[in-house]
């Protein structure tokens, strides 16, 4: 006992005792001992369940949305203990799963408040757990503090008919001409902010035995539907690489040259080098919408004489339906399976996590590692 309260070491062995209860008093201090006596994280994991846990008072109603629901806010609501403040989600998820999360009480979108871990995303804050399992992501060991150089243009597109800015990251000390590869990134901003595609750029140029690797961060207005999505390919072959190969010491040849996208911006590597065969000999998607018109893209790749190309591809296991565009991982999966019946040379990374930039930043190791051979074991 404690005090008067049973000692309970469990989440849902407190969930037990609560229902022998019938004094409101006595549940409410059944519950206060336990928060009290408990050093536990939180949402608690206890076995294969998560319980997600809220403590105050809810007016209308308390739910969970995040990435194993594709942030539904009506799909997973929080069941409430009579006559208490106390109300609980129990969910299962793999034994090596991330999850982000918020939960949406009362018609409002707010941080876990008994959870301590937060990440940034585009939306803002959210709250996330890992299960036992999870393994953090490798970093690149930070060798001396210099983060290389930059610099940043832009121009108005005659293709597009909008501003398109450009990020460059590059080396430093200086390197000699036409030694680098060079990666475009597509929403670089967005990677840059979110993924840290910068850092983890200028920690791979400060690794023995690497090619060194020029960073180009590719920025414009564009609609989710991608009508202007062969536009958007012309641009790049016809205005960015122009620039880019006139004014940095990037290498000339096709294996030397990658081009990565993200979300609903991942279908237009693969545009690209099927638009032009010659631009990119690697190309990069994360967590992309490659069910756009029914998989078209995949057919193409089916149908099409193979090229030379060598691809990284990953998705999350819960990106079953992304802002109401299908399955991404779904379409991931019949793409791989297309790629390496064709012969590709394919690294494909699927974790148990949702469509999250911290998911794409824990990916990019893997894939300078895949693109720019050479690297060091970390």
């Amino acid at each position: 006992m404690y005090g008067s309260q049973i000692l309970v070491v469990s989440f849902g062995q407190l969930l037990e005792i609560l229902k022998t209860i019938r004094s409101r008093d006595r549940r409410q201090e059944q519950i206060e001992a336990f928060f009290s006596a408990t050093r536990r994280e939180f949402p608690i994991v206890e076995g294969d369940s998560v319980y997600f846990v809220y403590k105050g008072e809810v007016l209308f109603g308390i739910g969970v949305a995040g990435d194993m629901n594709n942030w539904d806010t009506r799909s997973h609501p929080m069941e409430s203990i009579p006559m208490t403040d106390l109300h609980y989600l129990r969910c299962q998820f793999p034994s090596n799963a991330r999850i982000e999360y918020k939960f949406v009480k009362d018609g409002a979108w707010i941080v876990d408040p008994l959870n301590l871990k937060t990440c940034t995303g585009e939306i803002g804050l959210n709250s996330f757990l890992t299960m036992p399992e999870y393994s953090e992501p490798p970093q690149y060991a930070l060798q001396g503090t210099h983060r290389g150089r930059s610099c940043s243009h832009s121009f108005e597109s005659d293709l597009l008919r909008t501003r398109v800015d450009l990020g460059v990251h590059f080396p430093a000390p200086a390197v000699d001409a036409e030694t680098c590869s060079l990666l475009c990134v597509l929403d670089g901003e967005k990677f840059k902010r979110y993924a840290q595609v910068d850092l983890v750029c200028h920690l791979h140029n400060a690794q023995e035995e690497t090619e060194k690797v020029i960073l180009a961060l590719i920025d414009f207005e564009h609609s989710r539907d991608l009508k202007e999505s062969r536009l958007i390919s012309r641009m790049i072959i016809e205005e960015v690489l122009p620039f880019i190969g006139s004014s940095y010491p990037v290498d000339k040849k096709l294996s030397a040259r990658a081009l990565l996208g993200a979300s609903f911006l991942g279908v237009i590597p693969f545009l690209t080098v099927l638009e032009s065969p010659g631009a990119f000999g690697k190309v990069g998607c994360m967590s992309g919408y490659l069910g756009r018109s029914g998989g078209a893209i995949i057919q193409d790749f089916l149908s099409r004489s193979r090229l030379e190309l060598k691809v990284y591809m990953s998705c999350g296991t819960f990106e079953t339906n992304i802002g109401g565009a299908g399955s991404f991982i779904d379409s991931a999966r019949l793409m791989h399976e297309a790629l390496m019946s064709r012969g590709y040379d394919v690294l494909y990374e699927e974790s148990p996590e949702g469509h999250s930039w911290f998911s794409r930043r824990a990916r990019l190791i893997s894939l300078f590692r895949f693109f720019f051979s050479g690297s060091k074991a970390l």
